[in-house]
């Protein structure tokens, strides 16, 4: 694979950016699935075939998609797609045909320890998908099958970020994309909080319109983005607030570090208005870890970010607290951020134990079948499903069985594995954004206690992008230290 110019990136960029704008666009229609595939596939198809596959590019186009492209329902019964499965099924597939056709011995990537270990999600599915429907006549139903899909775009994803020749002009092109599309989701969520006039019933047509009856009152109580779910749009920005912190690592520039700034506090923003609790101690936790991985100093930075951090939440309780006294001018002003931050008030914490109910459920059931549990089983009403438990771990447990959950862990550990190769090379550039991938993983795999993480498409290709980028990075970080080796021992 060729590494692409810089009028190819930007003419990919700018692709992802009309790709969202046109697939929004064709969910207003009646003929939205259609008309939305016909664009996609022209979107994707016609670059590929003009300039190649360029691996560099994919992978910034994906971003944009990610951050920015509305979802569409293909049909009642299967999940949401947001349309990057066609970039990366033709990138995958041009890219091995290269492979397997190319006259002469190239330099191609090997499939990462993390990728092969997503392929044994394959063979597990279908066991217990055969073991749900001998032991307990749960019959498959069309989502269950959809799940091939997500792991296959797993693996996809995983692969094509992990070929990436990483050099340090791309690391810093690829965390200022990741910061940008952040950002965009930030402000459309602070502009959909403060009902900026005109954008509710934009995104009621274009992100919402398979649930239009119900999007005015689920967006006048929690901001959503361009993401379509506060808790995933708060771990999504909280992606970028990371980014925007390890480029200020990254630039002296006095204007890149006013508008990383600015995007720092557009994340932090969103985050508020999302009113996501996991979100908030999440990206906290992200940017304490960059921080204290970034400077010899870690002591002093556990004590600031931890007084920081208590100060922040004492200001944003006494701002809830006295919100009703008030101005009315002030507080009608203020409303949208003060009706979030209510719910980081200790009181609002209540309702967390009432997961610990639906656990218990989740865990007799799994006792029913506990090697290989049920499957996906989507169409079993006796199951407890993702909407109800609250814990990939649980989840996990239910529809897999321990096995399930073991290889479950076991991809977790290889993607850590993988990031903190990459968090510990010696180009500072590499280490700086494999340590801010690093942290992005831990604290995405903490979430996984009290949300979901690997059964959630959009957020987890994101994820498995950042493994792939780690697997690039740590490889390059070998390949040079061999080329080292061999020009000292000429």
């Amino acid at each position: 694979m060729e590494t692409p110019d810089r009028d190819t990136e930007r003419v990919w960029v700018v692709g992802s950016v009309i790709l969202a704008v046109l697939l929004g666009l064709a969910l207003v229609e009646e003929l939205k699935v259609a008309l939305a595939s016909v664009v996609l596939f022209l979107a994707v198809i016609v670059p590929v075939l003009v300039i190649g596959v360029q691996v560099r590019a994919t992978v910034i186009l994906l971003l944009g998609i990610l951050f920015l492209a509305p979802e569409i329902q293909l049909a009642p019964d299967l999940p949401r797609i947001i349309g990057d499965e066609v970039l990366l099924y033709i990138t995958a597939l041009l890219m091995i045909a290269a492979r397997v056709v190319a006259t002469e011995p190239g330099r191609s990537a090997p499939m990462p320890a993390a990728g092969k270990a997503l392929l044994l999600f394959f063979p597990l599915t279908l066991l217990t998908m055969a073991n749900g429907a001998a032991r307990f006549g749960i019959n498959p139903v069309p989502g269950d099958y959809f799940e091939f899909v997500k792991f296959g775009k797993y693996a996809l994803a995983l692969y094509v970020a992990s070929s990436v020749r990483v050099d340090r002009r791309f690391l810093v092109r690829f965390s200022w994309a990741v910061a940008a599309g952040a950002f965009v989701a930030a402000l459309a969520a602070i502009l959909q909080s403060f009902d900026f006039p005109g954008v509710r019933a934009f995104f009621q047509l274009v992100y919402y319109s398979a649930n239009t009856d119900n999007a005015s009152e689920y967006l006048s109580l929690r901001a959503s983005g361009t993401i379509g779910n506060p808790n995933e749009l708060a771990l999504f920005v909280g992606a970028g607030l990371v980014f925007a912190v390890t480029l200020l690592y990254l630039t002296n520039r006095r204007g890149q570090r006013m508008l990383l700034a600015a995007f720092a506090l557009a994340d932090f923003m969103a985050i508020l208005v999302s009113g996501s609790r996991m979100g908030l101690v999440g990206g906290l936790l992200a940017v304490a870890l960059v921080m204290m991985r970034s400077t010899r100093r870690r002591t002093g930075v556990i004590m600031l970010v931890a007084v920081s951090t208590l100060i922040l939440l004492l200001v944003l309780l006494a701002i809830a607290d006295v919100g009703n006294a008030l101005p009315l001018a002030v507080h009608d002003l203020l409303w949208p951020l003060l009706n979030r931050v209510e719910r980081f008030s200790p009181r609002h914490f209540v309702d967390v134990l009432a997961r610990f109910g639906m656990w218990q459920t989740a865990w007799s059931q799994t006792q029913a079948s506990l090697l290989l549990g049920y499957g996906p089983a989507k169409g079993a009403l006796f199951l407890l499903t993702s909407a109800t438990v609250d814990s990939e771990i649980f989840i996990v447990a239910l529809r897999y069985g321990l096995v399930g959950l073991i290889v479950w862990i076991g991809i977790w550990v290889s993607f850590l594995r993988t990031a903190r190769q990459a968090a510990n090379t010696r180009d500072r550039t590499s280490r700086l954004v494999g340590r801010a991938l690093w942290s992005l993983l831990v604290v995405n795999l903490l979430a996984s206690s009290v949300t979901y993480t690997f059964l959630v498409v959009r957020r987890m290709t994101l994820l498995v992008l950042f493994v792939g980028l780690t697997a690039a990075i740590a490889r390059g970080d070998v390949d040079e230290g061999r080329a080292d080796a061999r020009s000292r021992l000429r």
